[in-house]
């Protein structure tokens, strides 16, 4: 196997020993060293000359780093030029959005995507309709709140069950809640039925 004279660089690896073993296959291994990395494998001579082995793997982790870099600046850039950099994006940690979108705004509100749309639809929510998408203004969204005229917020529907010291009560006063849970189960069992 001829993987190159000594100290030749494919890529990011340099040769140290042209003939380190042979793998499974039977195939020669060249003991290579990356050199940004200084860690040292065994990689076939025919990878090295084609060029499919460049290095240890880092080279593909800063690729892959470099390709998440440039998908968060396309978006960032895609969020500005749709708006979001100039109204609906927070200029600092402590400033309020200025818009929201319709989920965010229901979340807010404690509602459902459509019963915002609709608050939207019928006028009591200040929005703005960009492409497809809604876009409320957060100070009609705090308004909204503060008027109180959404929905109130929905009573449990199971009773809050709350637990009862047994042993720092008197007799009659166990069989007297004994007497209550009873009644209550009786009344469950005539609904159900």
């Amino acid at each position: 196997m001829r993987a190159g004279p000594l100290e030749q660089d494919y890529g990011r690896l340099r040769v140290i020993q042209e003939y380190a073993g042979r793998d499974r296959h039977r195939a020669a291994l060249a003991l290579v060293e990356c050199v940004p990395c200084s860690v040292r494998l065994r990689v076939r001579g025919k990878h090295l000359r084609s060029g499919k082995a460049e290095s240890c793997g880092c080279l593909n982790r800063e690729r892959v780093a470099a390709a998440r870099a440039r998908e968060a600046l396309r978006r960032k850039a895609a969020a500005w030029f749709r708006g979001g950099g100039r109204k609906g994006e927070a200029m600092s940690g402590t400033e309020q959005k200025r818009e929201l979108s319709v989920a965010s705004a229901a979340r807010r509100l404690g509602i459902s995507d459509s019963a915002t749309r609709q608050a939207i639809t019928a006028g009591r929510l200040r929005a703005r309709k960009d492409g497809g998408t809604w876009y409320v203004d957060a100070a009609s969204v705090e308004s909204f709140v503060v008027s109180n005229r959404g929905p109130k917020p929905r009573e449990p529907r199971r009773p809050v069950i709350h637990e009862i010291d047994v042993q720092g009560l008197t007799r009659e006063e166990v069989q007297e809640l004994d007497a209550i849970a009873a009644r209550m189960r009786a009344a469950k069992g005539a609904r159900a039925a």
